[in-house]
């Protein structure tokens, strides 16, 4: 019984760490405003993916949404590029978007201008077009809910398996691509 007991607090302190957020901001009255069910994406200063089921989105006035995958997304991963479409002008609950997998470096490269006029190959990754995946619903969290979002992220990824190509400890920031 005591054990059962232990189970739901458990329960109940992890489901809370987002849902804290949207009481605090229904407490602070006239400042409280309801979870967007789209983004502009020029507002959109950076996406974070954290896993194969979260995405945080940094807005350009510093407030940050999470958004919660409708389901888990196959082949996103922290370091993962998305392509969103161009024509969009929002990111809206139930858009989709494409993981572009990475293939390689390979003989790809460009060529860029340095200080003095001259020119520089660099490599460049490859991307192929990857699994479809959909957008859940965004939520504002704080800087807090944000750091135990990732540090759950990170416990379950250190829970997993070994074997897991992912080896850095810190969230990649995925700039949006246009197809």
């Amino acid at each position: 019984m005591a054990k059962l007991w232990l189970l739901a607090v458990a329960v109940a302190v992890g489901t809370a760490v987002f849902s804290g957020t949207a009481a605090a901001q229904a407490a602070a009255g006239a400042n409280a405003t309801a979870a967007p069910s789209c983004l502009a994406r020029p507002n959109v200063r950076r996406m974070q993916i954290v896993d194969a089921n979260n995405i945080l989105f940094v807005m350009r006035d510093k407030t940050t949404y999470w958004n919660s995958l409708a389901r888990q997304c196959a082949g996103l991963r922290r370091n993962s590029q998305i392509s969103l479409s161009a024509s969009d002008r929002q990111v809206c609950t139930g858009a989709s978007f494409q993981v572009l997998l990475r293939v390689g470096t390979g003989s790809n490269s460009e060529s860029v201008m340095i200080p003095g006029g001259q020119t520089m190959s660099v490599p460049r990754p490859s991307f192929v077009p990857g699994p479809t995946c959909t957008l859940g619903a965004f939520t504002a969290v704080t800087e807090a809910d944000v750091e135990a979002l990732l540090e759950s992220s990170k416990a379950r990824r250190r829970d997993e398996p070994s074997g897991n190509d992912e080896k850095e400890d810190a969230p990649q920031p995925a700039a949006p691509e246009a197809r």
